[in-house]
């Protein structure tokens, strides 16, 4: 009798291990259903300084937008970002922008473009695909306008009816606006920006690369602005009126050499032969423009550069500094 329970227990012990082996490949392991959700903040700050939003995953396939009052720590949350109430983004002249097709590279939140044309000719609004191709959306007509629905992210592109390209825009979170005033310049060229009035019509500011120019709407003589900027650097990009029209910013930096990247693409989806294409390609170490802001007062000849130890590395290949003014245009 002793013997039968050795050998059985020596069987059971000898037969176990094999079992639980077999069983650990027969039972599905037990992993995690759907995404982890509210595991990210990105904010995004509102012009005023005091408030901001943001968007998180709630649930599968369903966001959440979220606005927060800095100040008093209010909180206001909706299921789509027009639902929230904010501000739409301060209007872009096509005069000012660098012309420059891309392809959408992403598809964000669902927002707007508000196309104003204000030329004397119909003009096409072409939306550029992830594959580079440009597909028509219709028409804007003179004298009029028109909101396009996007996506944060994608890029569009407005075109004359001889066929010349105006203005590349790419949609932001919230809707944009797109005055449509003239041509802009293609990358590289300095050309001269177009006047650019104040709020209250009574002044027009230009900057060229040397100067910038201020003209009193009520046919006052030009004068001719000047501020201590670096040696070397030019002013560049837009001029960026304060709400009140007592002042405006422009940005000044130098010009660096830009490394450029040439790539053949060899099966074009539009056309039989191999096209040839040329793009901006940085490489870490490669001389960054470093743009500044200055500041001018209707009131003086004199500008002031703003302090650059408030952002003294602008991580950026741009020239110019977009900016927002406050409400009340004390802060910028």
């Amino acid at each position: 009798m002793r013997v039968s329970l050795v050998r059985t227990a020596g069987l059971i012990c000898g037969v176990l291990p094999l079992f639980l082996f077999f069983c650990a490949f027969l039972i599905p392991p037990v992993v995690a259903q759907g995404p982890v959700v509210r595991d990210q903040v990105d904010p995004n700050w509102l012009p005023d300084g005091h408030s901001f939003w943001y968007r998180v995953l709630a649930a599968p396939g369903s966001n959440e937008f979220v606005l927060i009052d800095a100040e008093t720590g209010e909180r206001k949350s909706a299921p789509d970002l027009p639902s929230l109430g904010l501000p739409e983004s301060p209007p872009l002249r096509s005069s000012g922008t660098v012309i420059q097709p891309r392809s959408s590279k992403r598809t964000g939140v669902s927002s707007g473009i508000r196309f104003v044309n204000e030329l004397d000719e119909n003009l096409e609004v072409f939306w550029i695909d992830p594959g580079g191709k440009q597909v028509s959306y219709g028409k804007v007509s003179p004298k009029s306008e028109r909101v396009q629905q996007t996506y944060e992210g994608h890029v569009w592109l407005v075109i004359r009816p001889d066929g010349r390209e105006l203005a590349v825009i790419e949609a932001g979170p919230l809707i944009s606006t797109l005055i449509i005033d003239g041509e802009g310049r293609q990358p590289g060229k300095k050309a001269v920006s177009s006047p650019d009035q104040s709020p209250d019509r009574r002044w027009s500011a230009r900057v060229e690369k040397d100067r910038v120019v201020l003209t009193a709407r009520d046919g006052e003589k030009e004068r001719l602005l000047r501020a201590p900027i670096p040696d070397k650097a030019g002013y560049r990009g837009r001029v960026s009126w304060s709400p009140d029209s007592k002042a405006f910013v422009v940005s000044a930096a130098v010009e660096v050499p830009e490394r450029r990247v040439t790539i053949v693409e060899s099966s074009p989806p539009d056309q039989g032969q191999p096209r040839l294409k040329t793009f901006p390609y940085a490489k870490p170490g490669d001389p960054l423009p470093k743009p500044q802001l200055v500041l001018f007062r209707t009131e003086s000849e004199e500008g002031r550069v703003i302090d650059p130890t408030l952002f003294p590395e602008p991580f950026t290949q741009s020239h110019e500094i977009r900016v927002t003014w406050s409400p009340d245009g004390s802060e910028v």
